[in-house]
């Protein structure tokens, strides 16, 4: 402190008297000098102050040496510096933390499942903000376990957001294979048409018969070959005989139908009508003629 000297200015009629007060006191000063008429300045240490101002009461300390100012300052300031020493901490933990968390997607239940597996590696709000590797590490590893059920994933940082997009996988569309016409491929009076491509010729109510072309193929734009995919149903109409062991009339009567049943219908197949034309009976053997009208699809592709 004692290398370093305010500067002072005092009014007075006579620099000699000042000057005789100071050397009275044993006190140092220097460089004084005139500033103005009755104006003088000169520069002496800080803790002579309260003995210059006793002999001096007009004396005004204009500079202090910069250390001094500057805790003079701080002890003005008090609660500003508090209030700096607290936040900048505080500032800095806010960087350095994730703020938010953004999960979007087409499927809520995976949503669940990535906001779980991103919470347990510590990837969630007010925690550390995860660096490059960490996250191309985390990145990784959700692509892993959701390898199968993900169409694509991004996982991004910005600011103090985690941004993170997905698409849950969705099995490609197979289109079927398309024919190039269809045909009847019985007799029959015509219901539906289930057409997905190429021309009908024939509409509901029409009676077609065996071989007849029902659809015909359009010409694709980009192969140039005719194309056709679709369906005709048919009201149809058929006669059958059929035979079982001879045992008594109801039983026989029941096995009968079931029989003609399964050699007629199938899953395609839809029953309309069924009547009984004949039946008899000659000594072991039961027999039974039966009328079926039934709908189905006709078409055949060619």
């Amino acid at each position: 402190m004692k290398k370093f000297k305010s500067v002072y200015e005092v009014k007075s009629y006579s620099p000699i008297l000042i000057l005789n007060r100071i050397r009275e006191n044993d006190l140092v000063v220097e460089d004084f000098k005139e500033i103005s008429p009755y104006l003088f300045q000169f520069k002496a240490y800080k803790k002579d102050e309260k003995k210059l101002k006793k002999i001096m009461p007009d004396l005004n300390c204009i500079k202090d040496p910069f250390f001094i100012h500057f805790f003079k300052r701080i002890g003005k300031h008090k609660s500003e510096l508090l209030a700096i020493i607290v936040i900048l901490p505080l500032f800095y933990f806010m960087m350095t933390r994730i703020y938010k968390l953004n999960i979007t997607g087409n499927d809520n239940t995976i949503k669940e499942e990535i906001k779980t597996v991103l919470y347990e590696q510590e990837i969630k709000p007010f925690a550390k903000i995860p660096t490059k590797e960490k996250l191309k590490e985390v990145n990784d590893y959700i692509l892993e376990k959701f390898d199968k059920r993900l169409e694509s994933f991004e996982l991004l940082i910005k600011g103090g957001d985690i941004n993170v997009s997905f698409n849950k996988y969705r099995p490609p569309i197979i289109l079927p294979d398309l024919e190039k016409n269809y045909y009847a491929k019985e007799d029959g009076v015509i219901t539906r048409l289930e057409l997905s491509y190429g021309i009908p010729l024939v509409k509901e109510g029409d009676y077609v018969k065996k071989g007849q072309l029902l659809i015909a193929g359009n010409i694709d734009e980009n192969d140039k070959k005719a194309q056709a995919y679709g369906k005709v149903f048919a009201k149809c109409w058929k006669e059958i005989v059929v035979q079982c062991q001879n045992i008594d009339i109801a039983t026989n009567y029941q096995t009968l139908l079931s029989i003609a049943d399964q050699m007629i219908l199938d899953k395609n197949s839809v029953l309309i009508d069924r009547l009984v034309l004949k039946y008899e009976e000659k000594n072991t053997i039961a027999m039974m003629k039966l009328h079926y009208t039934i709908e189905k699809n006709i078409a055949i592709s060619q």
